[in-house]
């Protein structure tokens, strides 16, 4: 009976936010064709949310307003729009195609434009309602970088780029990429209130956004917003393992302190007074079943490594079914020190060792730290499949099948509010514009593929976004909401016969040759519009049923 209440409050939870988000957008786009309509004196005889056999209607006036079954679409049926009917001259004023060509365009645009609109109303509300923003808060920093030579770190907050205040990470993104090469940073410690300086030289690198119109961004070398996790290593014949700390467990307080972010432990142990006890809560992962434990500790040394605990950069996590490294009899805990003879330090380290594995090598030759004893493990990496999660596109590189303790998490973020009515206007546009460009270039790096076509996704994949984001707040659920509002004001201008802007051209070239497209020209552009559309409507849910199963192709 468990199961059965699971699976429907699973469904609940996919469905009633897939409706709700696709019905406001399609009475929206629909109310755009059904206002202009009315408002040039054409006789609308059906306006549906869904498309199929109608299960609610209502008449009102000439118009009747429905539900119908398939919510996946919507229509508005206009008296004349039929080109093969018959109409009579008292009619012909109610007519859709009896109607000057440039208000058949204006009928037809409307529809895109109500979703351009309602996005850009949203995103208004959106900030009045309080916009939750990644701080400009530095994430990982790789060792041996210049940010890192300079005395930056992890967890410091830039507060200034060449004097100008940054309150955001977009903020300080746009102030590198609009400033010379050399720049001077502001920026506190973690924890800290005191103001630093430093001048960095900013590096150009390829955008790694490919819904960027711009192909370098200027940044700090090796610059991650996101941060490393409190996932911690523990150090072999330590405090920390004769308390009980395993690796892979994640601490989530120190004395009732809140951790979620390695640069906030740090932070914590070093205000630690020595002689002390502390309490450490951890949560430990056993069985895909996560359980808390409190921990103390005597502290004779406010220094992480002092006390045995490190960060766990080559500590590994999860060991692949039939992987070389589960036929080399690698295991999980085990610590990878070197790599043919050459000490790493770092996860990337290990990974760029292995992705240049190069096909004449016979192995490689792994150190690997276990119970405080060093082994040397050999095996042969094999190719496997890897998906840039940016492009969506998929490539195969050497791995052996193994997957880190260490976990990225979630940047620290806070809530921002307009300053005033017509700041949350200005921020309105401003986000309305940066998505519809986003999404235009989503397009454009399809055509050019630069981005992946499994990238395209239908209704399982809007449900997936639409459950995820309703779980995460009004705020979250409404930004998709907006998002997906310009995705179809984009979508609908393309110039594909039965879509809005292939009605649009057929117009178009109305208007500029003096007459309508000849009836063979046109239902052979519909045949052929109405074929396309149904190819990726299936293309799509194809896409979708090999994202839900895990199917590579």
């Amino acid at each position: 009976m468990d199961i059965i209440t699971s699976f429907i409050q699973q469904a609940f939870d996919f469905i009633i936010p897939l409706i709700v988000l696709l019905g406001a957008l399609i009475f929206i786009h629909e109310l755009g064709h059904f206002l202009v309509a009315k408002y040039c004196g054409v006789k609308v005889e059906t306006f549906s949310l869904g498309f199929g056999k109608k299960i609610l209607k209502y008449k009102h006036g000439d118009t009747t307003y429905c539900i119908s079954l398939i919510p996946l679409g919507g229509y508005v049926k206009m008296f004349g729009d039929d080109p093969n009917a018959e109409v009579s001259e008292e009619d012909k004023k109610h007519s859709f195609l009896h109607k000057p060509v440039g208000q058949r365009i204006a009928i037809v645009l409307a529809g895109p434009l109500m979703n351009l609109f309602f996005a850009f109303f949203l995103f208004i509300f959106i900030a009045v309602l309080g916009d939750k923003k990644p701080l400009p808060i530095l994430g990982q920093l790789p060792a041996n970088s210049t940010a890192e030579s300079l005395g930056l770190s992890d967890g410091d907050r830039v507060t200034k780029v060449n004097n100008a205040t940054v309150a955001t990470w977009s903020e300080m993104t746009e102030a590198f990429n609009n400033s010379d090469l050399n720049v001077n940073l502001h920026y506190k410690k973690y924890g800290s209130d005191i103001e630093q300086q430093t001048i960095i030289e900013l590096v150009k690198e390829k955008n790694p956004n490919p819904l960027s119109i711009d192909s370098k961004i200027q940044t700090i070398e090796g610059l991650e917003m996101t941060p490393i996790a409190s996932r911690i290593g523990v150090i072999n014949n330590s405090l920390a393992e004769d308390i009980g700390f395993l690796s892979g467990d994640q601490i989530i307080a120190v004395n009732d302190e809140k951790i979620e972010r390695w640069y906030e432990l740090v932070y914590s142990v070093n205000s630690l007074n020595i002689g002390q006890e502390a309490t450490f809560k951890i949560k430990r992962w056993n069985k895909d079943k996560s359980k808390t434990k409190n921990l103390n500790m005597v502290i004779n040394d406010n220094n992480l490594p002092a006390l045995g605990i490190e960060r766990p950069d080559l500590y590994i996590g999860i060991i692949g079914k039939d992987s070389p490294a589960e036929k080399a009899d690698l295991a999980a805990g085990d610590k990878i020190i070197s790599v043919n003879g050459e000490n790493v330090f770092y996860w990337t380290d290990l990974t760029e060792k292995i992705v240049s594995f190069k096909e004449e090598d016979e192995f490689l030759k792994l150190g690997v730290l276990r119970n405080n004893e060093t082994l040397d493990i050999e095996l042969r990496p094999t190719k496997m499949i890897h998906t840039n999660p940016m492009t969506g596109k998929s490539e195969k590189q050497f791995k052996i099948g193994i997957g880190p303790v260490l976990v990225m998490t979630a940047p620290a973020t806070d809530v921002f509010y307009p300053t005033s009515m017509v700041n949350a206007v200005s921020i309105g546009a401003a986000e309305t514009w940066h998505w519809t460009v986003a999404t235009a270039m989503g397009f454009v790096r399809l055509v050019q593929n630069e981005v992946s076509a499994k990238s395209i996704g239908g209704p399982i994949m809007i449900g997936q976004i639409a459950s995820e984001s309703y779980k995460m707040g009004i705020n979250a659920f409404l930004k998709i909401m907006a998002i997906i509002s310009i995705n179809l004001f984009i979508l609908n201008l393309l110039p594909i016969p039965v879509l809005d802007g292939g009605h649009l051209v057929f117009f178009t070239i109305e208007a500029i040759k003096g007459s309508p497209l000849s009836m063979s020209k046109l239902e052979k552009a519909q045949q052929v519009g109405l074929f396309l559309l149904l190819f990726l409507m299936v293309f799509a849910l194809f896409n979708d049923i090999t994202r839900a199963f895990g199917i590579q192709w």
